[in-house]
């Protein structure tokens, strides 16, 4: 006997001696010998070599039976692994269950626990479930199942053994071999239990000799792959809110169900071996727990900024973000067939008016950029970004905070596709990022970026591209995180100009930061790049000599994105027409309208929301609009972004007519005129320069028609509205709007 038949043999012995102890402990079980179950039958017949008398397919013996069953094990010969993203949008779903797939710390596989915890208390479980009786019946089925599984996996290692031809026993022997190194799930536990996968290392993609089977079939002359059966049951499981328990369960039967020449993961431990082990795009960059300092190298044991020196090595001690490289997922793009053609759609567009501005292609910053001869080649390109905290659960502070961007040169329909959408990476956890960490890694690779990268192009042959970085919309607390600016509610927050506002306060105890109207320069002193850059390296300086007040002019320090050599991060960082316009100004007017709060002011109609409600009510609006109005009374707390721009752009002036005061009306009916200018699909210079004097009248008359202490900066920011249009194109082509349902999607 060879070396290598020695060793399946004593394999074989090990499951034999397994089985045999195992069922004769089963057999002290005097509570399960009435049991009428028919596997137990079955299973009784193939100890005594008898046809099984559930088993009505006249089989002469058990091994007759046995071998109509056999399947051979997969070829291990052919594992193909792919490093590419899906182009369907499947990198989405891969940035979801990020969580899951590294392996480096227990800590990185902590929202798997949890998801996967054996909780059955905190459910509302059927009785049934938590009798001991019932689980003990049902591992001895399972187990028996499990078993008559093994025996069939026996019968094809013995037909093996019998072969004479050594090259298949190379192949098996490799398949085996493959399985325990790359920690994958095999029909016998000892085998499995043998693999000890590698850690991937820090700030560095998964390790690249980690077996991938993704690709391979399920079993032997399977039409599916394990890695689809995969996907489908953990959006099963998330889907169900299951339990470990039930998924364990679930995953035994599953196993008994299939071929002994199976690849699935028949327990909960290897099924989360499985996403461990797959090979996929991420970058996992660490930092310390304590204070957030980035860690640029392994195996540090103490943290290196001087302030912290906490201990990295204890357990908690170091945290993660996930990046995906944006340089491999241009390639995979440039690399699809029509995408280099729809980059050319900026030369090919036909404008309703050759002087107006009709997209961003007609912005001053884009128009900047291709005099200086970036921007004029069709091979280069521009990004818009996004980020926004997500919570995550109702019931805690966990929150993700994802990173996109989108292609400008793509058309406007394709581009906030999900194909065509970069997902940059995420940060998640309790606490809000640190920008200074997380935007680290894409400083680095917007600057590759901007000195060119070679991609290859499907009939073209390999083109030079250039990437920059021209604008990006958040709402006010992640814009002052991403520029280093204080909070929207301090001194000089403003990101367009340099007024310092004034606190006013609204009780005994509380104030708020208001920005009046400033007759002689409404807009100004506006703020540069030049400027802020400089005011940074004032604040950085005031930090570096331990000076309390650092702070100059609402800048706290340098930004990642404000060094990228072609990026003006003032004018490029735009006022978002959603979160500012809607859910600040348009929400803020309801609520002073229709409060009750507000009963006795001169600008409330309370006593009409019945009024208001019922005209709502009898609107039927088209196909367009996917939301019906709902009532101010009940639901205004709880209005969607979507329904506040209905309100203002369709429902509102017709609502309000006769309900609001001649003058509160007339004001109103200027905002929602200059707001439709900006959103026009081709704006002028008459049309820009009517609707900035129509924001100017608006925020002018605001502080005589309501209290001064609503004069928020969402309200002062209109002053510099139609300065965004002109900067970077309508309000449409830069709004959160099209980033929201993303977000949606990786949550679900």
């Amino acid at each position: 006997m060879t070396k290598k038949q020695v060793s399946l043999s004593g394999i074989m012995d090990v499951s034999k001696k397994r089985r045999k102890r195992k069922r004769s402990q089963e057999k002290t079980a005097d509570e399960f010998v009435e049991v009428s179950v028919p596997l137990l039958a079955a299973e009784e017949a193939v100890d005594n070599g008898q046809p099984k008398g559930n088993d009505h397919r006249g089989h002469a013996n058990a091994e007759e039976y046995h071998e109509e069953l056999l399947f051979d094990p997969p070829n291990p010969s052919v594992v193909e692994q792919s490093d590419e993203l899906d182009s369907n949008g499947s990198e989405f779903l891969e940035a979801s269950l990020s969580s899951v797939i590294n392996n480096s710390t227990e800590s990185e596989t902590q929202l798997l626990d949890e998801w996967l915890k054996n909780d059955n208390r905190d459910r509302n479980l059927p009785s049934d479930s938590l009798d001991p009786d019932f689980d003990e019946l049902w591992s001895y089925v399972r187990d028996d199942l499990l078993n008559q599984r093994e025996d069939n996996f026996e019968d094809e290692l013995n037909s093996v053994m019998d072969a004479e031809d050594e090259d298949v026993w190379f192949d098996v022997e490799e398949h085996l071999q493959l399985s325990d190194n790359a920690g994958v799930f095999s029909s016998l536990p000892n085998i499995s239990q043998c693999g000890n996968p590698q850690q991937p290392e820090e700030n560095t993609p998964g390790p690249k000799e980690k077996t991938d089977l993704d690709q391979e079939p399920l079993f032997k002359g399977a039409n599916v792959t394990l890695g689809s059966v995969m996907v489908l049951l953990v959006l099963f499981v998330i889907r169900h809110n299951l339990t470990s328990e039930a998924l364990e369960n679930l995953l035994s039967i599953i196993a008994a169900l299939l071929p002994a020449s199976s690849i699935l993961p028949n327990s909960v431990s290897r099924f989360k071996k499985y996403f461990a082990n797959l090979k996929h795009p991420f970058v996992f960059h660490h930092y310390c727990s304590f204070c957030f300092a980035y860690i640029s190298q392994r195996g540090v044991k103490r943290c290196t900024n001087s302030h912290c020196l906490q201990d990295l090595s204890a357990k908690g001690g170091t945290s993660y973000f996930i990046e995906i490289p944006i340089v491999d997922q241009l390639q995979t793009m440039f690399s699809r067939s029509g995408f280099y053609k729809d980059l050319q759609h900026r030369f090919n567009r036909k404008k309703q008016a050759q002087e107006n501005i009709e997209d961003i292609y007609d912005g001053r910053l884009y128009r900047s950029l291709v005099r200086k001869g970036i921007l004029s080649s069709g091979n280069n390109i521009s990004f818009i970004f996004n980020t926004d905290g997500v919570p995550v659960f109702k019931s805690s502070k966990v929150s993700i905070w994802p990173l996109y961007l989108i292609i400008n040169e793509l058309p406007h329909n394709k581009r906030f596709a999900k194909e065509n959408m970069l997902f940059a990476g995420m940060w998640f956890g309790e606490k809000k990022p640190a920008m200074w960490t997380f935007l680290k890694p894409f400083h680095e690779s917007f600057s590759k970026l901007e000195q060119g990268v070679n991609f290859t192009v499907n009939g073209i042959g390999i083109v030079t591209c250039q990437g920059v970085l021209l604008g990006g919309t958040c709402d006010l607390p992640a814009r002052c995180l991403v520029c280093n600016a204080i909070q929207y509610n301090g001194a000089s927050s403003c990101w367009k100009c340099l007024q310092q506002g004034k606190t006013v306060k609204t009780g005994q105890r509380g104030c708020v930061r208001v920005f009046p109207y400033q007759m002689q320069d409404p807009k100004g002193p506006q703020r540069t790049r030049a400027e802020t850059e400089k005011h940074a390296r004032e604040a950085l300086a005031n930090q570096l000599n331990n000076k309390k007040d650092y702070i100059v002019h609402g800048i706290k320090g340098p930004s990642w994105f404000g060094l990228l050599e072609h990026f003006d991060y003032v004018a490029g960082t735009g006022i978002d027409y959603m979160h500012g316009v809607l859910l600040g100004v348009q929400k803020l007017l309801l609520t002073l309208w229709f409060s009750a709060k507000f009963a006795g002011k001169v600008f409330s109609v309370s006593g009409q929301v019945s009024l208001a409600d019922k005209r709502l009510s009898e609107i039927s609006p088209t196909l367009e609009i996917h939301r019906l109005p709902r009532s101010i009374s009940e639901h205004l707390k709880y209005w969607k972004a979507s329904e506040l721009r209905s309100f203002l752009l369709y429902y509102g002036i017709p609502v309000l007519y006769g309900i609001l005061p001649d003058n509160y009306f007339h004001h109103y009916a200027i905002f929602v005129h200059a707001i439709y200018i900006c959103l026009k699909e081709s704006i002028s210079s008459e049309d820009l320069k009517k609707a900035e004097l129509m924001l100017c009248s608006f925020c002018e008359d605001f502080s005589s028609l309501y209290d001064e202490r609503f004069i928020t900066l969402n309200v002062h920011q209109l002053l510099h509205l139609t300065d965004d249009v002109r900067d970077l194109g309508p309000m449409y082509t830069h709004s959160c709007f099209s980033f929201e349902d993303k977000n949606g999607f990786i949550l679900n």
